[in-house]
């Protein structure tokens, strides 16, 4: 139950009992096997205003709705990690120019632009989705999301010599990594079957190429690049929750 909370502290803006804690990197990393049920929880409490939503607005601006519900549940953490890898990697600068442009706190139009479309991306994929099956998709994809992280720390290197993610990656352990693929496998089959199955595998298929390109470039990961993996992550899966649904 600790770890739990102190990835939800870490993840989301949820209060918990240790929001405001102090805890070792051990037990930051052990926290890596709840990732998946942190993305679960808030994909719920979206799930339930989109159907408040969709019942007095519409699917249209419900799907809107969501997408506001996510960033103020999150913080915008993982969309902050995306634009700043964006401005990073697609510099075309040497390594350490790339890692010094995403430590700056400020977005380039680079990572705006990415994000942009990020957001009008997920917005139509969430729009084409029919009230039946609204709720499993938005409870799922947040969690394969958050899953999706815990290969990218537990597999490939850290590129800084210091850096919050650096705290989860020091200790993580394959225990971890297989603990939150349990969840999230048991998570897809309850939730969506087949469907949910096949987005989790695309997801994580595709971003540890991702990942595993990121890494050449950069000669490992950041906490930036952990949260981009979230957003690409949380992408794949939608587009095949979306597929042929029309």
């Amino acid at each position: 139950m600790k770890s739990l909370f102190i990835a939800l502290g870490f993840l989301t803006r949820i209060p918990s009992p240790y929001s405001n804690a102090t805890y070792t990197e051990k037990e930051m990393a052990s926290s890596l096997a709840c990732f998946p049920l942190v993305g679960l929880i808030a994909g719920c409490l979206v799930a339930a205003i989109d159907a408040l939503a969709t019942k007095f607005l519409g699917t249209m601006v419900a799907s809107g709705v969501d997408l506001a519900a996510f960033f103020l549940i999150t913080g915008g953490l993982h969309l902050d990690g995306l634009m700043d890898t964006a401005d990073g990697l697609l510099s075309g600068k040497e390594r350490e120019r790339a890692l010094e442009i995403m430590k700056d706190s400020r977005v380039g139009a680079l990572g705006a632009s990415i994000a942009s479309l990020v957001l009008i991306l997920k917005f139509a994929l969430l729009a084409s989705f029919p009230e039946g099956m609204r709720l499993a998709v938005l409870a799922l994809f947040p969690a394969i999301g958050r899953w999706a992280m815990v290969p990218a720390i537990t597999f490939f290197p850290y590129a800084r010599k210091k850096g919050l993610g650096k705290s989860f990656w020091s200790f993580s352990t394959k225990k971890e990594f297989f603990v939150a693929t349990a969840l999230i496998s048991a998570l897809a089959i309850i939730l969506l079957g087949e469907r949910g199955l096949c987005s989790l595998a695309v997801a994580g298929g595709g971003t540890f190429l991702v990942a595993k390109r990121i890494s050449r470039t950069l000669g490992g990961l950041t906490g930036d690049t952990y949260g981009a993996i979230n957003e690409i992550a949380e992408i794949l899966a939608l587009m095949i929750m979306a597929t042929r649904l029309q």
